[in-house]
C-alpha cells in the first residue's frame, strides 16, 4: 500500500515515466526487423551425388545404398529418404528439431569423405547442401528477348543476369529454365576417325589441348621483366576447323586439320525445358524462367525486397536486349498477411475501447482504460526489441491475441475503484482509498497474470517444432500481460486520481446482466441438471474433433492454381511444347483468369527439378493466376470440363502451401508399400490397386508411382570379341557416349561471349539404333571395327526413378485427394502406410509435453495460491469446456486442427481459469466478511464478478473478430483467433453455470469448518 501511495503522491513522474516506455515501444516497432516467421532453421540436409550415364536402377545399387549405408551412422538421423534417378542420386536427411545444422552438415561430410572411397572410381565425390529438394522458390521471372533470338536470351540470363542477382544478399540457389543456348556443333565422320586412327575421346582430347593459352614463364632483359605466354585459343569458326590436331596414338598417320575429318557449324544445344507465359497485359509469348530461392535460414520477405530494389536496376541494365517482367513474388502472400493481422490489431484495439465504452458509459472511465491498452503493447515491443526479437507472424500474433487481454487487470481495477471512490472527495482521502483499493486487490491480479503467464512459458521452453515457431508469440504475450500487471498498479490508479471520473457506472450496468442473474440462480437450483447438460454439450464439442481435418498451418490464399497434364513417356518436348500453347489459348478465354505460365522439363544441372517426382519433360505444368475472391472449386470444376487432351491425363492439384514449404513439410495423399527390392514391393503395391479399383463409390483414381516404364536401350558386350579388338569395356563406353550425346572439350570467345564446343557424329550417323551397331571405332592399324560386332542391343523396360525411406525400397500409391475411411482400411490391410504422416502426428509428444507442463506449472501456481490440493482442480474444470468449445467453432467455421488452433487451447487455460479465480475469490470474501450462508455468498459475489468477466471475455472475442473474420483465406492466424473465441465463449458462459454450483460445495464446507470452530 505505502509503494501505491507513493506512486499516486508523484502522478506526473509517473505518467511521465510510462510514456517514456510507450515511446521508447513506438521507436522499437519503426526500428525493428520486419520479417514472416522467427529466426530457426529447418534441421534438413541434403546430399546430392552426380554419376551421368547409369539409368535409375545402377544408380541405386552403386551409389544410392553405399551412401545410406554409411550416412545412417550420423548422430541424431530422425529420418533418411533417396531418389535414384538416371544419372542422380539424391539423398535427403532429416533431423531433430533443435539440430545445429552447421555441425551436423561438418559431420555429414565427414561421412561422405569416408564413404566416396566405396563408390565407383570415376562417380564425382557427393555435395552436402544445406537446403531443402522440395523447396519453393520465392521470386519467379520471365525474360523475353527484345531484338535478339532466344538462345541469346537464355545465355544473357544464364550467364549475366544469373551473376547480377547471385550478389543480392539472401539470394540462394538460382535456376535458369526454358530455350536453348548457342553452340559449336564438330559432327565427326566416323569412319574418316576411326580410317586416321582416331577415336572420339581422343579427339575431345586433342581439341581440349590444342585450344587453350599456356604460361611459358618470365624473361628478364635489362631492367625489364617479360611474361611470357603461348597464344593458341582461337577466337572463330574459321580458326577452328583449319586448327590441326596431332597424330593419332598408333603413330602410323601424321597430323590432320579438323575441317578434314568433322563438318562445323554454329547450332543450339538440346533443349530441354520450355516456358510459355500469357497474361491480360501483354501477349502469348515464349521465354526464359528464372526460379530465385532464398537462402537457407533467410528471410524470404526480406530476399524479395532486395531484389524488388535491385530489380528495376537490373532492367534498365539488359533494357536493350532483354525485357525482364515479375512473374510471381511468394513473398506479397507474406506481407499481405502481415497487414492484415496489422490491421486486426489495430481494428480490435479500437472495438475494444468501444465495448469498454457501451459498457462503462462514461467516457473518462473508457479513456482510462483504453490507455492501458496501446500502452502495454508498446512496452511489449520495446521488450521484444530489446531481446533481439523480430516483427513477425507471431509476435504479431501474440500482440493481437493480447489485445483483448491486457485490459482485463485494468477493467477490474477501474471496476472497483468505481465502487469504493467518491467523485469530489479531498485528495489526500482519495489517494487514500484508491491506495487501498488497488492494495487489496494486488495479490489477485498478480496471481492471474501469473496463471496467465504461466499457461505461455512451456513455449519457451520446450524443444522442437512447437518452441521453435511459437516462441515468440508466447513471449509477446508474457511481455505484454507483465505490461498490463504494470500498468493497471501504477497509471490506472493515478488517471483515476487525476481525472476523477464520476461513479455513475454499477447503475447503467445493472441492467444489462438480469438474465444471467436468473441463469445463476437456475444453476444454483438445479446443480446436477446443469452439469449433465454441460457435460453433454462438451462431449458433443469433443466429438467434432475427430471430424475435423488437420495440417501443419493453414495455406495463405495466394490466388493461384496448379494444374499438370501428364502425357505418355517419351513424347518429344516439341510435341509437349504444342500441347501447351493450346492449353493456353483455351485457359486464356476464362474470365477470372488473369495470367498462365505453363512449363514442362528442367534442366540437367537442377538438382530442385532432378528431385520432383511430379515434374518431367512429358508433363505440362500449367500455373493460373486469379483475384483473390474467386471461387476455387468452381474454377477447379470449370477447367475439368474444357480441358480433355486426347490420350493425356489431366489434374488440378492442390497449391503448395508456403508456410508448410518455409517449414519444412510437405503435404501429400501418398501411401507406400516398403520392401527390400524394387520389384517386390511394386508388385504388393500394384495388387493393392487392383483391390482398391473395385471401389466405386470414393471415386478415387490411385496411380502407382513410378508410372509407366520406359524404353532403356542396353548393350551387351561380346567380351571375346573386345578382347580380340584390344578394346576395353570402359573404352568402349566412353566412346558409344561421346558419339551419340557428345562432349563438350573446349569453349571459344567471339565477341565477348563463351561459346560451348560440343563433339559428337554426324546427325545421319546417330538417328536410329541401327546407327549404334553401325558406328566404326579404331583399331589397331588401319582396322575399323564395327560396333554391332562388339555388342548385342536389347530394347527393355525402365523405371525413370526409384525412391527409398529408411533404407527401404518404396511402392508409392498416389492419390488425387485424401483416400475415404473404406480406402484407408484396405491400405492399412495391405501393410501400406501414409508417406507424409501429418506433423500434428509427428509432433504429438512435443505437444503433448507442451500441454502437460502448462497444466502442472498452472495446477502448481494455484496451489501455491490458494494453500490447497482441491481448489485448483475445480478451477481448471472450465479448461475442457474451452476444448470442446474449440472443436465446435472450428467446425463451424469449416477450420482445421492445426498447430495455430491447438495453440488456442492454451490461451483457454490462461483466461478461463482466471474467471474461476475472481468468483472463489469475490464469494470466499464475502463469506468471510459478511458472514453470510455459503448459498448467499456465492451468489452475490459472483452477480457482482459478471460485469467485469462479461467485459473481459467480451474485449477479448471482439477484439479478435477481426483476425478471425478471413473470407479471403489470406491471414495465417484466423485458425488461432476462432479457436480462442469459440473456446473462450464455450468456457465463460458454461463455467459461470457449472462453477458455483460446485464451488457451492466447497464453500459449505468451508463454512462448516468455521461453524465447528
Amino acid at each position: 500500500m505505502k509503494i501505491i501511495e507513493a506512486i499516486l503522491r508523484r502522478p506526473l513522474g509517473t505518467m511521465m515515466l510510462c510514456i517514456g516506455l510507450s515511446l521508447g515501444g513506438v521507436w522499437a516497432g519503426l526500428n525493428m526487423r520486419l520479417d514472416f516467421l522467427p529466426d530457426f532453421s529447418v534441421p534438413k540436409l541434403t546430399v546430392i551425388a552426380p554419376y551421368q550415364g547409369l539409368p535409375a536402377d545402377e544408380i541405386r545399387t552403386l551409389i544410392t545404398i553405399p551412401l545410406e549405408d554409411s550416412l545412417s551412422s550420423l548422430g541424431g538421423l530422425k529420418n533418411i529418404k533417396s531418389l535414384s534417378r538416371d544419372g542422380l542420386s539424391l539423398i535427403e536427411l532429416e533431423f531433430p528439431w533443435g539440430t545445429d545444422r552447421t555441425l551436423a552438415g561438418i559431420h555429414c561430410r565427414e561421412v561422405i569423405d569416408l564413404a566416396y572411397l566405396s563408390l565407383p572410381s570415376e562417380a564425382p565425390k557427393p555435395q552436402v547442401l544445406a537446403a531443402d529438394p522440395g523447396d519453393l522458390p520465392i521470386i519467379t521471372l520471365a525474360v523475353y528477348p527484345k531484338s535478339g533470338s532466344l538462345a541469346m536470351a537464355r545465355r544473357l540470363a544464364g550467364r549475366e543476369l544469373r551473376s547480377r542477382l547471385q550478389r543480392i544478399e539472401g539470394v540462394g540457389s538460382i535456376q535458369v529454365a526454358g530455350g536453348r543456348e548457342e553452340e559449336i556443333h564438330i559432327n565427326a565422320d566416323p569412319n574418316l576417325l576411326a580410317g586416321r586412327g582416331y577415336s572420339l575421346p581422343a579427339l575431345s582430347r586433342a581439341l581440349e589441348a590444342s585450344n587453350i593459352d599456356f604460361p611459358a614463364g618470365t624473361l628478364t632483359e635489362g631492367s625489364l621483366e617479360y611474361l611470357v605466354k603461348t597464344k593458341a585459343r582461337t577466337e572463330n569458326l574459321r580458326e577452328l576447323e583449319n586448327l590441326y590436331l596431332p597424330g593419332a596414338e598408333d603413330g602410323l598417320s601424321g597430323s590432320i586439320q579438323l575441317k578434314n575429318v568433322a563438318a562445323l557449324e554454329y547450332g543450339k544445344s538440346k533443349q530441354t525445358s520450355f516456358f510459355y507465359a500469357w497474361s491480360e497485359r501483354r501477349k502469348a509469348e515464349e521465354g526464359i524462367r528464372v526460379m530465385i530461392r532464398r537462402r537457407g535460414g533467410f528471410s524470404p520477405r526480406k530476399m524479395a525486397e532486395n531484389i524488388n530494389g535491385e530489380l528495376e536496376e537490373i532492367q534498365r541494365s539488359f533494357g536493350r536486349d532483354l525485357d525482364i517482367v515479375l512473374l510471381t513474388d511468394r513473398s506479397t502472400a507474406l506481407d499481405r498477411s502481415l497487414r492484415d493481422l496489422l490491421t486486426s490489431l489495430i481494428l480490435g484495439s479500437l472495438i475494444a475501447f468501444f465495448i469498454l465504452l457501451l459498457f462503462m458509459r462514461n467516457l473518462s472511465q473508457s479513456l482510462i482504460l483504453l490507455f492501458s491498452l496501446p500502452s502495454s503493447l508498446l512496452w511489449a515491443l520495446l521488450l521484444l526489441s530489446l531481446c533481439g526479437k523480430s516483427l513477425n507472424l507471431m509476435s504479431l500474433g501474440g500482440l493481437a491475441l493480447g489485445v483483448g487481454m491486457v485490459v482485463d487487470n485494468s477493467i477490474v481495477v477501474t471496476e472497483r475503484l468505481a465502487r469504493m471512490t467518491i467523485r469530489g472527495e479531498e485528495r489526500r482521502l482519495r489517494i487514500k482509498t484508491i491506495a487501498e483499493a488497488v492494495s487489496s486487490l494486488a495479490p489477485s491480479l498478480i496471481g492471474s497474470t501469473v496463471t496467465t503467464v504461466i499457461v505461455f512459458t512451456p513455449l519457451l521452453m520446450v524443444r522442437g517444432l512447437a518452441g521453435s515457431i511459437f516462441g515468440d508469440l508466447g513471449l509477446s504475450v508474457i511481455f505484454a500481460l507483465l505490461s498490463s500487471l504494470i500498468l493497471s498498479l501504477t497509471a490506472i490508479p493515478v488517471l483515476y486520481l487525476l481525472l476523477n471520473p464520476a461513479a455513475k457506472m454499477r447503475k447503467k450496468r445493472s441492467r444489462f446482466f438480469p438474465f444471467l442473474r436468473k441463469a445463476l440462480r437456475l444453476s444454483l437450483r438445479h446443480p446436477a441438471a446443469v452439469t449433465i447438460i454441460i457435460i453433454l454439450l462438451s462431449v458433443s464439442g469433443f466429438s467434432l474433433a475427430a471430424k475435423l481435418p488437420r495440417e501443419v498451418i493453414p495455406p495463405l490464399n495466394e490466388g493461384r492454381l496448379s494444374c499438370c497434364v501428364q502425357m505418355p513417356p517419351g513424347t518429344s518436348l516439341e510435341a509437349v511444347r504444342n500441347l501447351a500453347v493450346s492449353l493456353t489459348e483455351i485457359i486464356a478465354e476464362i474470365p477470372e483468369i488473369k495470367e498462365i505460365h505453363s512449363w514442362a522439363g528442367g534442366e540437367i544441372g537442377d538438382p530442385y527439378y532432378l528431385s520432383s517426382t511430379n515434374e518431367a519433360a512429358e508433363i505440362i505444368q500449367l500455373r493460373l493466376i486469379f483475384p483473390l475472391d474467386t471461387v476455387v472449386e468452381t474454377l477447379s470444376v470449370k477447367l475439368e470440363e474444357i480441358i480433355k487432351p486426347e490420350g493425356c491425363s489431366f489434374m488440378v492439384l492442390p497449391e503448395e502451401n508456403i508456410l508448410e514449404n518455409l517449414l519444412g513439410f510437405k503435404s501429400g495423399q501418398d501411401w507406400v508399400v516398403k520392401g527390400d527390392e524394387p520389384d517386390d514391393v511394386r508388385k504388393e503395391a500394384a495388387a493393392l490397386l487392383l483391390r482398391l479399383a473395385e471401389i466405386q463409390d470414393e471415386g478415387m483414381l490411385p496411380e502407382l508411382r513410378p508410372g509407366e516404364e520406359k524404353t532403356l536401350i542396353r548393350l551387351y558386350p561380346d567380351r571375346e570379341a573386345l578382347v580380340a579388338a584390344g578394346i576395353d569395356l570402359p573404352s568402349l563406353s566412353r566412346q558409344i557416349g561421346y558419339a551419340l550425346y557428345g562432349s563438350v572439350p573446349t569453349r571459344i570467345i567471339t565477341e565477348g561471349r563463351e561459346i560451348d564446343v560440343r563433339v559428337r557424329v554426324r546427325e545421319d550417323d546417330r538417328d536410329t539404333k541401327a546407327d549404334i551397331l553401325g558406328l566404326t571405332l579404331p583399331g589397331g592399324g588401319r582396322e575399323m571395327i564395327r560396333v554391332g560386332n562388339l555388342v548385342t542391343l536389347s530394347e527393355e523396360a525402365a523405371l525413370p526413378y526409384l525412391l527409398r525411406e529408411n533404407r527401404k525400397d518404396l511402392g508409392v500409391i498416389h492419390f488425387p485427394r485424401k483416400p475415404g475411411p473404406e480406402t484407408r482400411a484396405i491400405l492399412t490391410e495391405g501393410k501400406a502406410s501414409p508417406r507424409d504422416i501429418p506433423v500434428i502426428e509427428t509432433q504429438a509428444v512435443e505437444l503433448l509435453s507442451l500441454f502437460i507442463l502448462a497444466l502442472m506449472l498452472l495446477y502448481l501456481c494455484l496451489g501455491i495460491q490458494f494453500e490447497s490440493f482441491s481448489i485448483p482442480v475445480l478451477l481448471m474444470l472450465s479448461v475442457p469446456l474451452g476444448a470442446a468449445g474449440i472443436s465446435a467453432s472450428l467446425a463451424v467455421s469449416g477450420g482445421s486442427i492445426n498447430l495455430n488452433s491447438c495453440l488456442g487451447i492454451l490461451v483457454i487455460m490462461g483466461i478461463s481459469v482466471n474467471n474461476g479465480i475472481l468468483l472463489y475469490e469475490e464469494s470466499s470474501f464475502r463469506l468471510k466478511k459478511t458472514g453470510a450462508t455459503a448459498t448467499g455468498a456465492l451468489y452475490r459475489g459472483t452477480a457482482s464478478r459478471l460485469p467485469p468477466i462479461i467485459m473481459t471475455s467480451l474485449t477479448t472475442v471482439m477484439a479478435l473478430l477481426p483476425l478471425a473474420i478471413d473470407p479471403r483465406g489470406t491471414s495465417s492466424q484466423a485458425s488461432l483467433a476462432v479457436a480462442v473465441i469459440g473456446g473462450l465463449c464455450a468456457a465463460t458462459i458454461l463455467s459461470l453455470l457449472l462453477l458455483p454450483g460446485i464451488l457451492l460445495l466447497q464453500l459449505k464446507n468451508r463454512r462448516g469448518k468455521q461453524d465447528a470452530k
